[in-house]
């Protein structure tokens, strides 16, 4: 049984002096005109005092003046305030990271928008004029044009222009990193103990940057040249059969997130300051993030000291989750490699969505930043309340967590960047499903990464490797791959896994071949219908027809291995046996055909209004019969190897399994009226309702147990729960009504 993984396996940067970050419950501390204008010290003091009787511990500005570059004329003022914050936090032991967007500026021109903007974050636009002019004019810093450091879109070779409605620098311009980095001197000064540079991204999608800058450096560190400004040339562009476009792909990459955040720790360090680096992003997992931006935290991990997900804030925080676990676990797996806690920031718009929030996060195993845009102090101090008072009172319940899952899933980012990934259902989809599917079913589980795969898997760490169609692979990874099964470890592969090398580069046969027992004939394009092998009831109460909505490969089974599944003519799914250990091998995608509900917002409209009629609407596509095929190739592989297994509860029931250092802990969420399904209509401003739960039994393999108790910030006192032992199991019956919204259990 995996029982948490202490030692990290890559370096970041965090030296001792910032180990206060695994113990981290954040607000926001949201700057306006009261700061710039009106503040007293002791203003400064009373909002302080507010966040820290909230529990809170760390603060990160934000705000209407996180635009930083619209600014510049404020600087020093600005720089007044960050003084002011950070003395007034320091005196209560609050910790300062300062927070602000790096690249973005200018580009809104009517003035009624500007205002109404500004008027969000309370700050009036009339005491401003020189805001207004820095978005009309072409401003000048220290002899350098603004415009001189403009991304430029290759499609038009003007500066590039946001979907945040900006233009942005390029970081690779060289005027702009002196600048910046003379910036970022001046608010070290300020006494600040993080730097959170926001942004950091090429825009529009994958058509920035076409600059002078770029193009030089691109050639020199690839060989290979961008297209000329004016058009977007179709043989590179999206085309991820072209090396050149591949390599165009990774040096935005490399820019965004290595080059950057090395040259802000290096500057900081060299000035001999220590400081928090957080960091987010909100889709590290998916195209649109990495490939269509050039931010991608996992490469940037080196950097930065929090694997942080931001839940975007038109996301509801009720419904979004079980989509978007497939983020939060590529974070936990970040901060279980490179030994760092990991983070998520929501925006709940009420206490209730904030309790939510916080409880998940501890599900998760994560520290938490809840905010609200143009929240007062006082509404942003009671978003968190509930849970950090609680967190404040127990927190050795919290203190760094290691995951107890058996199961590893593989999310392999070579194959998101360099494998079709001008759509995400040939691989994020996959993923996805996947992940969603072990999570909701409280199948214990880690995501494991690159690294994890060419150092190789411990067979006493995992039991199974799953392959979501992990196209891209090393030549190692083929090797450890091979390794761990042979050793006795269990597989799942999907689709073309194997049949690409890390650079994206089709192999001439697929490398896992002979470790499926098969043998790839090419793919069918076509949508046919699966079912069970005569000769096989591996699977279990299966509908006689499967609906399969995806092309699969067309496969020959080897001699030694099951047919589990066929289509009309083919093998679609077989069983194999590899030294002492086990494969199944799906020739179809299972995960994309296995998504949760996606919460889908509005084309139009305000999701913030104040009638809280905004909406969203509930999108799931999934096929019931490949949910269960997923489920049961997991369950019958591990059979009695499950870390964890429950009573019958309800779906969204959520349980997580932690290790600490001298106990366990068992957390426990009742999310079963927070799943949507398919077309339905749901609202922005929700609250946090839940169907009461019975008596759950929970069995944990493995833990020899002598005592538990259960803690809530539901109830006032804890409750001693009674166990069982037998069969190296221990048996743990939770009395009704001791979860309600959210409980945790200390096992020792």
């Amino acid at each position: 049984m995996g029982e948490g993984h202490f030692k990290s396996k890559r370096q970041s940067y965090f030296p001792e002096e910032l180990q206060w970050l695994w113990d981290t419950r954040y607000s926001s501390w949201w700057i306006s005109d009261d700061e710039v204008f009106e503040f007293s010290e002791r203003d400064y003091e009373n909002k302080a005092k507010l966040l820290k009787d909230a529990g809170i511990n760390t603060v990160i500005t934000f705000g209407g003046f996180h635009d930083r570059w619209n600014w510049h004329h404020l600087w020093p003022r600005l720089l007044e305030v960050l003084s002011s914050i950070v003395k007034a936090c320091h005196k209560f032991n609050i910790r300062v990271v300062e927070h602000h967007s790096a690249v973005l500026v200018g580009r809104l021109s009517d003035p009624q928008k500007i205002r109404e903007y500004l008027r969000k974050y309370n700050i009036n636009l009339a005491r401003h004029p020189q805001y207004l002019k820095n978005f009309l004019t072409d401003p000048i810093i220290e002899g350098v044009k603004f415009s001189s450091m403009h991304q430029i879109d290759i499609r038009t070779g003007k500066s590039s222009q946001t979907q945040y409605q900006t233009y942005a620098f390029c970081p690779n311009n060289p005027d702009y990193q002196r600048l910046y980095l003379k910036h970022l001197e001046d608010i070290y000064r300020c006494g600040v103990d993080g730097i959170m540079t926001d942004d950091i991204q090429f825009l529009p999608g994958m058509y920035s940057c076409g600059c002078v800058w770029c193009r030089k450096l691109f050639t020199k560190e690839t060989g290979y040249f961008i297209p000329e400004n004016g058009f977007a040339d179709e043989r590179f562009f999206n085309n991820f059969d072209n090396p050149a476009f591949r390599a165009f792909i990774n040096f935005r990459i490399k820019t965004c997130s290595s080059d950057f955040p090395r040259r802000v720790n290096e500057h900081f360090q060299r000035l001999g300051y220590i400081l928090a680096r957080p960091n987010y992003s909100s889709g590290d997992t998916t195209i649109f993030g990495p490939v269509g931006t050039g931010f991608n935290l996992e490469e940037g991990m080196p950097y930065f000291n929090t694997a942080f997900t931001e839940v975007c804030s038109v996301e509801n925080p009720l419904a979004c989750w079980s989509w978007l676990i497939m983020e939060f676990k590529h974070r936990s797996a970040l901060s279980r490699l490179y030994g760092v806690p990991a983070m998520v920031l929501f925006y709940p718009l009420n206490p209730s969505q904030g309790y939510f929030c916080w409880a998940f996060s501890k599900l998760l195993g994560q520290n938490l930043w809840n905010t609200r845009w143009g929240a007062t102090t006082k509404e942003e101090s009671l978003l968190s309340a509930k849970g950090n008072n609680f967190q404040e009172k127990y927190p050795e319940l919290f203190e760094r967590p290691k995951n107890c899952g058996n199961i590893a899933l593989f999310f392999s980012r070579r194959t998101r960047t360099n494998y079709q990934a001008t759509r995400e259902d040939f691989y994020v989809y996959e993923y996805a499903g996947w992940c969603q599917q072990l999570f909701l079913h409280n199948l214990l589980f880690d995501v494991v990464l690159e690294e994890d795969l060419e150092d190789g898997l411990d067979n006493k760490e995992y039991d199974l490797l799953i392959l979501p169609n992990t196209a891209c692979l090393s030549d190692k990874q083929v090797t450890n791959i091979k390794k761990f099964v042979k050793n006795g470890g269990k597989l799942i592969a999907v689709f073309e896994t194997g049949h690409f090398d890390q650079n994206g580069n089709r192999r001439k046969r697929p490398a896992l071949e002979d470790l499926f027992g098969v043998e790839d004939r090419g793919v069918i394009n076509s949508h046919d219908w699966w079912r069970q092998s005569n000769t096989s009831r591996f699977f279990e109460n299966l509908e006689p027809y499967i609906a399969n909505c995806r092309p699969y490969r067309r496969i020959k089974a080897s001699p030694s291995s099951e047919i589990l599944l066929r289509s009309i003519w083919d093998p679609v799914c077989v069983r194999n046996h590899y030294g002492a250990g086990e494969v199944i091998y799906f020739a179809g995608y299972l995960g994309n055909q296995a998504n949760t509900t996606h919460p889908i917002w509005p084309p139009e409209g305000d999701l913030y209004g104040p009638e809280g009629k905004n909406f969203f609407y509930g999108f799931n596509k999934s096929e019931p019969e490949i949910i269960k095929l997923l489920l049961q190739s997991v369950k019958k592989l591990l059979a009695n190897r499950l870390t964890l297994e429950t009573s019958p509860i309800p779906t969204g029931t959520l349980v997580g399994l932690f290790k600490h250092q001298r106990f366990h802990t068992l957390h426990i969420l009742n999310a079963t009226k927070t799943l949507r399904k398919h077309g339905e209509v749901f609202y922005q401003k929700g609250t946090w309702r839940i169907s009461p739960l019975g008596e759950i039994e929970v069995r944990v393999r493995g833990l020899s147990l002598q005592k538990a108790t259960i803690f809530s910030p539901d109830y006032s006192q804890p409750v001693s729960i009674p166990i069982k032992f037998q069969n190296k199991i221990s048996i743990l019956k939770i009395p009704e009504d001791t979860v309600r919204y959210y409980s945790v259990v200390k096992l020792e």
